[in-house]
Parts: C-alpha cells; structure tokens; sequence
C-alpha cells in the first residue's frame, strides 16, 4: 500500500522575474523627464558655458530676473561656485498664472587648469553673469618662435 505524503508540504508556486518591477512608476517617471509638466517648470537652474583662451576662461551665467545684489560669488582653488535667488516680483494684481521659476540656485564649476582667483572679475549685463578667470602663469601656453 502506498503512503501520501502531502501533510506538511509546502506549496510551490512559479517565479515571475517581472512582478517585481513597477513598470507604471518607471514609465511614469520616463514621461516626467521627456515632457516636463503643464505646470511649468520646478527648479531654477541657470543656462552656463565656458570658454577657453589662452589667457583665461570666461564662464557666463544666464540668470535673467535676478539683482547682482543677490548673487555671490566663491573661488577656491580652480572652483567657482556661483549661489544666488530670483525672489517673487511684488504684484498689484491677482497673479492667474505663472511659468517664471523663483528660489535659490547653486552653479558650481572646476576649471580645467589653475587660475588666478585674486584676479577674477565679475560683470552683468542683460541677464547675463560673466566671470572671467585668469590662467595661473604656469598653466598659460608658451609660444616659441622658430629661430
């Protein structure tokens, strides 16, 4: 006579490597980075570029809406970083809808050479924050004449 053994026995059930993924989330959060939302845009980070000549780096800062007197500005080592805040405009009427982005901003950037930071200059102008940064003697190119 033959003995079940089913006391005791643990179910076994499949293992489906997908459930785990939370693919709504996932797309969810694709979509967000793609398209941004209809509510206009959440945090303000300022358009940059930095140029390179043979005497310095000019690092211009788009900061449109934001008074000279609420930026500062920090050099330490071949770093500049560039902290300020576009704050609300005082309004008569009823603001019905806005996509302007207010708060504080943080730009950071490492110079690719050695600089001058006792003589790095800083102008506005439209909007736009122009830094310009000397290159350390030694890290200036030398041209040689060919004799």
């Amino acid at each position: 006579m033959a003995r079940q053994l089913t006391a005791n026995r643990p179910e076994l059930t499949r293992w489906n490597p997908w459930q785990d993924l939370d693919w709504n989330a996932r797309m969810n959060r694709l979509m967000d980075s793609l398209w941004p939302s209809a509510d206009g845009p959440s945090e303000l980070v300022p358009g940059a570029c930095l140029e390179e000549t043979d005497e310095a780096f000019v690092f211009d800062l788009d900061v449109p809406g934001v008074s000279k007197e609420d930026i500062t500005i920090e050099v330490s080592d071949n770093r500049i970083s560039v902290k300020g805040e576009r704050k609300e405009q005082r309004r008569d009427g009823v603001l019905r809808r806005s996509t302007r982005v207010t708060g504080s901003f943080a730009y950071e950037v490492t110079m690719p050479a050695p600089i001058e930071g006792k003589d790095v200059t800083a102008i506005m102008s439209d909007g736009v924050l122009k830094i310009t940064a000397p290159k350390a003697v030694n890290a200036r190119p030398m041209h040689v004449a060919i004799g």
